[in-house]
């Protein structure tokens, strides 16, 4: 699969880049976000994620939902002080 910047509420697409973070998440005005810091190997991860797809789609449109794989996407994990899989992170008005 490859990385691509996530759209407004579709959890499957990762932030892929610092520089697309700031843009996709903390510069959001208008929804809060809601950031879901995974793993594939993480097996809390894979069991939650039913439950966080579940609830991007009953919040499509008032919460933007979005999801970075730390196996892949160390650095900007790290840019969030992201220390354990899994961690969600919240910004409202660009603010966490």
């Amino acid at each position: 699969m490859s990385h691509i910047v996530f759209q407004e509420a579709d959890p499957n697409d990762r932030i892929d880049k610092a520089k697309n973070c700031d843009a996709e998440v903390q510069e959001e005005k208008e929804l809060p976000v809601v950031v879901d810091f995974w793993g594939p190997q993480c097996v809390p991860c894979m069991g939650l994620m039913p439950h966080y797809m579940e609830m991007a789609k009953e919040f499509e449109g008032k919460v933007k939902f979005t999801k970075v794989d730390c196996s892949v996407n160390k650095r900007v994990a790290m840019g969030f002080r992201v220390m354990g899989s899994p961690t969600f992170l919240f910004w409202k008005d660009g603010q966490k």
